[in-house]
C-alpha cells in the first residue's frame, strides 16, 4: 500500500510543473545516522539472557547521484536518485559465557529516491517530502555470531526535510531523514529480533552543481 501511494506522488508530482523552469545536475555529499543508545538481549533456551547488543557507532557515510529541480515561481520540485552508504557498528556482549565484548561492524548500500516539495525565498530553498529506500547490497560481522539471520527489506519508506541555498549553478543542502521502519529490524539472532524501538534517521548534507 505504502509503495503504491509513493509511485503515485512521484507520477502526479509532475503535473502541476509541466511550464516550470527545469534544471539537472549532479550531487554528493555525506550523512550519518541518528539512534538512540537502546539495549537488546537475547535469552538461551532456560530463559537466562544470553547475548547483549547495543548500538555503539554510526560512521560518516557518503552519497551521490542525479536530482532535477523545476520551479515554478516560489514553488519547487525536486526529485532525485541518490545512491548511499551505510555502516554502523554493535557492541556485542556474549553474557552467558562470559567472554571479553566484542565490536561487529556492518555496511549496507541503497538507493533513495526522495520526491521533495518546497518554495524558494531568493537563493533559499526549503523543501520536504517522502522518501524511498532501494535495498541493493550489505555486509556484516554479526554473521559470526550463532544464530544470525539478517534480513532486509527490499523497500523501506520516510521522510526529508530541510533548507537549501542555491547559488547560481552551485547548490547546497542541510536535511534531516526519518523513516517508518525501526532500527535493526533486519537483526534476528536466536529466533529475537533485535529492533532498537526507534526509527532511524539520518542528518545529511550535501553539494550539487546543475547543467
Amino acid at each position: 500500500m505504502i509503495r503504491h501511494i509513493f509511485f503515485a506522488v512521484c507520477i502526479l508530482s509532475f503535473i502541476p510543473f509541466s511550464n516550470a523552469q527545469f534544471s539537472i545536475g549532479l550531487k554528493g555529499g555525506v550523512h550519518t545516522s541518528l539512534v538512540d543508545d537502546d539495549q537488546n538481549y537475547t535469552l538461551d533456551s532456560e530463559g537466562f539472557e544470553a547475548l547483549s547488543i547495543q548500538f555503539n557507532e554510526a560512521s560518516y557515510s557518503f552519497h551521490g547521484g542525479l536530482f532535477m529541480q523545476a520551479e515554478l515561481g516560489s514553488f519547487i520540485f525536486r526529485p532525485e536518485l541518490v545512491y548511499s552508504t551505510n555502516r554502523h557498528s554493535f557492541l556485542i556482549e556474549d553474557i552467558k559465557n562470559m567472554n571479553p565484548p566484542t565490536i561487529l561492524e556492518e555496511s549496507y548500500q541503497q538507493l533513495d529516491i526522495p520526491v521533495l516539495f518546497g518554495a524558494k525565498l531568493g537563493f533559499v530553498r526549503f523543501n520536504i517530502g517522502p522518501v524511498g529506500h532501494l535495498h541493493l547490497n550489505s555486509s556484516s560481522e554479526l554473521t559470526d555470531l550463532d544464530g544470525y539471520k539478517g534480513k532486509f527489506q527490499e523497500m523501506t519508506y520516510g521522510w526529508q526535510g530541510g533548507i537549501g541555498f542555491d547559488i547560481r549553478k552551485f547548490h547546497l543542502d542541510l536535511r534531516y531523514e526519518g523513516n517508518f521502519n525501526k532500527f535493526g529490524d533486519h537483526i534476528t539472532i536466536a529466533d529475537t529480533n533485535f529492533n532498537f524501538d526507534n526509527q532511524a534517521s539520518r542528518f545529511m548534507a550535501s553539494i550539487g552543481y546543475s547543467f
